[in-house]
């Protein structure tokens, strides 16, 4: 693939190198002064990013064309479109500018807290989320999970629910080898760990043991999450640690379980101001703030959040005035699915940390791997 045109607007070259596995070009990336202010041209590139993704997000979910008034943000589209139509459709790697819009993020608002399921009460819903935050894949919830967990008995104990050669186990492996389709989400590099002889038992298994003690953090969680005493910070601290103290889930697990809870309860306001930063965004994080910013990366990306907010220049002034159009045609999309609206309704210059972290950080990153001549 030849290398895209850059848009007009863009820095001069620089950065850190590297090769992709599409062999696109050398990657380059945003890099902040070392001392000082970042550079306002740095600020207003990712907010032409944002713009983009804003656009497609709309063509995406309205399957409507938005119009974008700033130069600079229409120079970058076909750069953009190039890099991510390879991960629309079918594929889990698109990153919407709205998270709630997230493939497995939109799964759970309208399977799982919009259910009209009797038999489940906020609690279970609640729970639900981290079975299938075990595997994220919808037919496979759908179809070899969900029948045990519209049962009373599964409720009973659910992590015994999910016992070594129970019925839970042999509906999932059932799945597998009828269908032979993946258990794991794309998203997900790992490699089970081997304790079964056979390839498809084993992945079960492992999906198996993951979900029980993703059951166990919830029901650590849980009282947390309700605690009224307990303000938004507290709340995120403590559910940080939890999770990040469990056998295998570290930093990245923390960040996409607090998503989840942040998109089911937004009255918490639980990621309005901080917010994990997973392994693969703390790079590209340092890259955008001078010096690297703070060592500690939640502090990090507040102060990276306090910058964006508080900046006034033409593409951020584009951004924040193209924003409530996309919200306002997306609240009249989705009428039943009000929790959904809640995500909708972002007060100018006040950029969520979880939007600036998944959205923002972690996206325009990857984008620059594959994005010959924009760093």
């Amino acid at each position: 693939m030849a290398p895209m045109k850059r848009p007009a607007s863009a820095m001069s070259e620089g950065g850190d190198e590297g090769e992709t596995k599409t062999k696109v070009g050398k990657a380059k990336v945003l890099v902040a002064k070392k001392s000082g202010p970042m550079p306002p041209v740095c600020l207003e590139e990712l907010f032409q990013f944002l713009q983009c993704q804003l656009r497609m997000e709309a063509r995406e979910v309205l399957k409507e064309e938005v119009q974008v008034e700033d130069k600079a943000a229409n120079e970058m589209w076909d750069a953009y479109k190039t890099f991510v139509t390879p991960n629309l459709g079918a594929n889990e790697r698109w990153v919407p500018y709205h998270t709630a819009f997230g493939v497995h993020e939109f799964f759970l608002i309208e399977s799982v807290h919009h259910a009209n399921v009797k038999l489940w009460d906020e609690k279970r819903r609640f729970l639900a989320i981290f079975v299938f935050r075990a595997h994220c894949k919808r037919d496979f919830f759908n179809e070899a999970q969900l029948p045990h967990l519209l049962q009373e008995k599964f409720w009973k104990n659910p992590v015994e629910a999910f016992k070594n050669d129970g019925p839970l186990e042999k509906s999932m492996l059932d799945y597998r080898r009828k269908t032979g389709k993946p258990l794991l989400t794309l998203c997900f590099r790992m490699i089970p760990e081997r304790t079964l002889k056979d390839n498809d038992a084993n992945l079960v298994r492992s999906i198996l043991v993951r979900t029980q003690r993703l059951l166990k953090v919830a029901e650590d969680i849980w009282p947390v999450l309700k605690d009224s005493r307990k303000n938004a910070t507290q709340k995120f601290t403590q559910i940080s640690s939890i999770v990040q103290s469990a056998p295998w889930l570290g930093e990245t697990w923390a960040k996409m379980l607090t998503v989840c809870m942040d998109i089911a309860y937004p009255q918490f306001g639980l990621l309005a101001s901080q917010c994990d930063v997973g392994v693969g965004a703390q790079a590209p994080l340092r890259c955008l703030l001078p010096n690297g910013g703070d060592k500690n990366p939640v502090t990090a990306l507040k102060d990276l959040g306090k910058m964006l907010n508080s900046s006034s220049g033409k593409s951020s002034q584009a951004f924040w005035k193209l924003l409530p159009k996309v919200e306002e045609s997306v609240r009249r999309k989705f009428k039943n699915l009000p929790l959904l609206h809640k995500q909708m309704t972002t007060k100018n210059k006040n950029m969520s940390a979880v939007t600036l972290q998944v959205s923002a950080v972690s996206e325009l990153h990857r984008a620059t791997t594959v994005w010959p001549g924009v760093r």
